[in-house]
């Protein structure tokens, strides 16, 4: 096979899975079989991009649409608002204040409006032209806050100035991360800082599950990417970041796995099984148990989330 990775340019390249995977929400699928690639120098994974238009796909309402079911904000807020909790404990909360913040890929702004009145200056960036709507009559208040559709037309007020970058759920869908980076990079001043939140190939789940997994889950139209600390500390390095370091999250618990074991299907599915949901109750899962489960996967690096700590 002549395929080389698009993150560090080896040629020590293979075929890890070649077939249908999730097209937006679970239960949806893309048309055509295609290869899902691994790098076997930089760990990353990845497939060509299936759709039709991009860019277009994340700034009209389809990708919304087809994640969420619609593409109405509050939607958007009944599924995230749930996150900012822990992602405030991977950032803290210290750091916010007094500063000039960006998050790149915001939605809705559900972060952005926990640091809102907190940081100096709220730079929203995202692509959906509905949603910038939304964010620009929320984050421009007595000129405190400012909206882009990318980081890259961003940079044309904020080359140098920023002090802190977030990032969540984000990185996957790009199609060129090494440019993302860069144009984060870019933004802060130096000595700032970025964080950065992506799915990992959730090591656990799939070794136990293989394809009926990742086909589902690991592998979707919209997440052109699966990271791995080896492929995103050699893209920080690339770039040129002074430090970088990495943390682990494990979102999903001991129940939902024992429940793919059994059905090989999540707990919640919406309506496009055509199926009940599954109303599953293991008296033997304590929240300890759960608890202790998410903490060992997440201690050891083999969690499903996975952060970066950039350092300008």
């Amino acid at each position: 096979m002549n395929k080389q990775c698009k993150i560090c340019n080896s040629s020590d390249v293979k075929i890890v899975y070649n077939g249908k995977f999730r097209l937006g929400g679970v239960g949806t699928w893309i048309k055509n079989d295609t290869p899902v690639f691994k790098c076997n120098n930089c760990d990353v994974l990845w497939h060509d991009d299936v759709l039709d238009d991009i860019a277009g796909f994340y700034e009209n309402s389809e990708y919304r649409e087809a994640v969420q079911g619609n593409a109405n904000i509050d939607k958007f807020y009944e599924l995230h608002d749930s996150e900012v909790e822990n992602r405030l404990n991977f950032t803290g909360t210290k750091i916010f204040r007094n500063k000039i913040v960006a998050d790149i890929g915001c939605g809705g702004g559900a972060f952005l409006d926990y640091i809102d009145g907190v940081a100096k200056t709220i730079i929203a960036v995202e692509p959906s032209k509905d949603y910038r709507q939304k964010l620009i009559d929320k984050f421009t208040h007595s000129g405190e806050g400012v909206v882009y559709p990318y980081a890259s037309v961003a940079l044309k007020d904020w080359q140098n100035k920023v002090d802190i970058v977030t990032s969540f759920d984000v990185i996957e869908h790009v199609t060129n991360p090494i440019e993302f980076l860069n144009d984060i990079y870019k933004l802060l001043k130096d000595g700032g800082q970025a964080i950065i939140e992506t799915p990992t190939n959730q090591p656990v789940t799939s070794d136990l599950l293989g394809e009926d997994y990742n086909k589902i889950i690991v592998y979707t139209a919209q997440h052109l990417w699966v990271f791995s600390e080896n492929s995103l500390s050699f893209m920080a390095k690339k770039i040129g970041f002074s430090k970088c370091s990495f943390k682990y999250f494990q979102k999903w618990d001991l129940t939902n796995l024992l429940t793919w074991m059994k059905y090989k299907r999540p707990l919640s599915i919406g309506s496009n099984y055509g199926i009940p949901e599954i109303d599953i109750n293991y008296d033997f899962v304590t929240p300890t148990l759960n608890e202790v489960y998410k903490k060992t996967l997440e201690e050891k690096g083999l969690a499903d989330t996975i952060i970066m700590y950039l350092e300008k």
